[in-house]
């Protein structure tokens, strides 16, 4: 089957590397053809394709687009190889680094929220390819990491420019609704199809957009290793979490009839997350993820002192928190600390108990001394409050007995750190959570000495900036920095966030920068250090204690 596509188009993308093997994904508009791929070093094995977006009513039974995973064993730790794809004679080149041996120093760089329609005139996607050559000859960066809202696939339009509404030219492809008629976006029409058509848009395969087809953009794509955790976006806007794109609540529709705010719109006539987001992530992203550590997406690796987590804040949520869907203050924690149990909606997950132990138990049993914990969402007042609205599920993740972040000496500063580097909220800013011997504060009175901060790179190209607001002082805690719209005379900031890890080093520690991009270039407007031999989750370097 050739396909949806008037022509055949072909795309590739480096995921996760290990020390001796590496993953692509292969991404065409058309089945037909042999798909070869070839690596400078090891053994290539290309698996079955994989069609998606068959769904079409008036196309049915064309996908739109075919996927193929690739595998590449026998390589070797902290070397870099060339790889090529053809097909149908197209071809694609780059390059690939696997891990680092053990005890050797290294870098990555972490981003959120990647939009192309509203983005900035000076584009970050350049300014990441610059500053990744930059550090080639110092530490080098060894893969990109990038949590929550891949080029928000649920609501984007593949926009024509300047007469094919809703589509590209080149391609032929569009979306089912055209761009402007109400209820439009794939979160509404619940299509494989439409959702396809816009992961098309990121794999750099339709012409007409031109953000998803820049160069450097596609450097990244193609050169440096991806390990990637959904958000929202890649199923609805604010899944189970609170309003979302037209105001609509979209949560999976069997509770149509329990939800009560007249805007609920249940999405699909099955589970929207089971029969199209997962089917989609698993093809074109299940490659960028290290290793899960259950049955739902969250996944965890260690490379050489550090240990890392990427928790799913969407396969087991239940969005029936009470915060939006109530009345007055609501069910959830309060400002004084309290919480207002209502009808049992502050017991409900958002991680889930059996995501909590899975993530758990890999860090007791990683033990290392530095632990970075990748999340989609905020702790406290900024978009939904993960510690306020499933503050039951937060209380279990951070005080269980024993392993609980805030229990658990690797994680609480006595013998080893912890810190959450997260996405969604659509500026840059640094916080510390902290106790003061209250029931208010983190971890409430039993963890008067405990601490844990939380770090959010903004956008990566300047996607809608929103202010972070933090009204409530629930947890006591310490605004570091604030990099937003609302501080900046409105302009579209982004920035990513740049980790180096010097495990050659005794003591070792670990460095974390916020770079912003918005004027052009790249400046470390924040920074921090952890050293194994001072205790604490405190950053100890001077940067890390200014404010604004």
């Amino acid at each position: 089957m050739a396909g949806a596509s008037l022509i055949d188009k072909l795309a590739a993308h480096v995921q996760y590397c290990g020390q001796t093997t590496a993953k692509l994904v292969v991404v065409a508009l058309h089945d037909t053809g042999t798909v070869a791929v070839s690596c400078s070093g090891g053994s290539v094995s290309v698996g079955s394709v994989t069609s998606l977006g068959a769904d079409n009513p008036a196309r049915p039974g064309v996908p739109v687009l075919y996927v193929w995973q690739v595998n590449v064993t026998g390589l070797t730790a902290g070397r870099r190889y060339d790889w090529t794809v053809s097909k149908n004679g197209n071809s694609i080149s780059g390059s690939l680094r696997t891990m680092p041996a053990d005890g050797q120093n290294y870098s990555y760089v972490m981003s959120t929220c990647e939009h192309h329609e509203t983005a900035s005139p000076a584009n970050g996607m350049r300014l990441l390819r610059e500053y990744i050559d930059a550090q080639e000859s110092v530490v080098p960066v060894y893969w990109y990491t990038h949590i929550d809202d891949l080029l928000y696939a649920d609501s984007d339009r593949s926009w024509g420019r300047p007469t094919f509404i809703s589509g590209d030219t080149t391609t032929g492809l569009r979306v089912t609704v055209p761009e402007g008629t109400p209820d439009s976006d794939p979160q509404d029409t619940g299509l494989s199809w439409d959702y396809c058509v816009n992961w098309a848009r990121y794999f750099g395969l339709l012409e007409d957009s031109q953000y998803s087809n820049n160069p450097d953009r596609l450097w990244v794509m193609r050169n440096i290793p991806l390990h990637a955790q959904w958000g929202d976006h890649e199923v609805a806007s604010n899944w189970q979490r609170g309003y979302g794109g037209n105001d609509y609540w979209y949560g999976p529709h069997e509770w149509a009839g329990i939800v009560t705010e007249p805007d609920f719109l249940p999405v699909g006539t099955d589970n929207f997350l089971a029969s199209v987001a997962v089917p989609n992530w698993e093809a074109l992203f299940g490659q960028a993820r290290p290793g899960k550590l259950g049955t739902g997406q969250h996944w965890g690796y260690t490379v050489g002192p550090v240990c890392f987590v990427a928790l799913d804040m969407n396969t087991f949520a239940d969005g029936r928190h009470g915060m939006t869907i109530g009345t007055g203050a609501g069910t959830g924690r309060q400002a004084d600390g309290t919480i207002n149990a209502g009808t049992g909606n502050a017991t409900l997950p958002y991680l889930g108990t059996q995501q909590i132990t899975d993530v758990l138990t890999y860090i007791q049993a990683a033990d290392k001394p530095f632990n970075i914990i990748y999340a989609s969402n905020g702790i406290c007042s900024h978009n939904e409050p993960w510690g306020q609205w499933w503050c039951t599920d937060f209380d279990d993740l951070m005080t269980r007995a024993t392993i609980g972040l805030l229990n658990n000496p690797r994680t609480n500063g006595t013998t080893g750190k912890a810190v959450i580097l997260k996405g969604d909220t659509h500026a840059l800013h640094v916080v510390s959570y902290h106790a003061d011997g209250t029931a208010g504060g983190l971890g409430g009175s039993s963890h008067t000495d405990k601490e844990l901060w939380e770090i959010c790179p903004g956008t990566i190209n300047g996607s809608s900036t929103a202010r972070v607001n933090f009204p409530h002082p629930i947890y006591r805690e310490k605004t570091r920095l604030v990099k937003d719209g609302a501080s900046s005379n409105k302009r579209k900031i982004h920035g990513f966030v740049h980790v180096t890890v010097f495990a050659a080093e005794s003591p070792q520690r670990v460095e974390i920068k916020l770079i912003e991009t918005t004027s052009g270039y790249s400046q470390s407007i924040w920074s921090g250090q952890w050293r194994s031999d001072v205790a604490g989750n405190a950053f100890i370097a001077p940067d890390a204690a200014r404010v604004g």
